[in-house]
């Protein structure tokens, strides 16, 4: 028989499920796009914001590469890592992309802004 699992749930996807699409696009979003210089200015320390940091950057030289409008990646001062990784964010969200670095780093910007309410 196995054994049961400590795991009580897995949300995948919040669209449609647990709220509207129209309160992802219409607040959630633009929470995160709000937000998320701040949290990376008080979490750039984290590991875990650093690695996501750094999977942006590598997907921001791809986009990049097809775009050169996007321009380059700020490497300077942490300030300056900073406010490229939220203008590359804020441009991914508007476009909605769809990808693991921006949903968990959007994930974690909305649990930091529930908890405060």
């Amino acid at each position: 028989m196995p054994k049961s699992s400590s795991i009580g749930c897995l949300l995948l996807d919040i669209e449609g499920t647990t709220s509207s699409v129209e309160f992802v696009y219409n607040t959630l979003f633009p929470f995160a796009s709000a937000h998320v210089e701040t949290f990376l200015h008080r979490h750039a320390a984290d590991p875990e914001i650093k690695r996501l940091v750094s999977e942006l950057r590598a997907e921001q030289a791809a986009d990049a590469a097809q775009d050169p409008q996007l321009g380059v990646w700020m490497r300077g001062t942490a300030e300056e890592e900073i406010a490229t990784a939220a203008k590359y964010v804020r441009h991914l969200i508007a476009l909605d992309r769809k990808t693991t670095p921006l949903k968990t780093l959007q994930g974690k910007i909305w649990e930091e802004g529930f908890s405060q309410r």
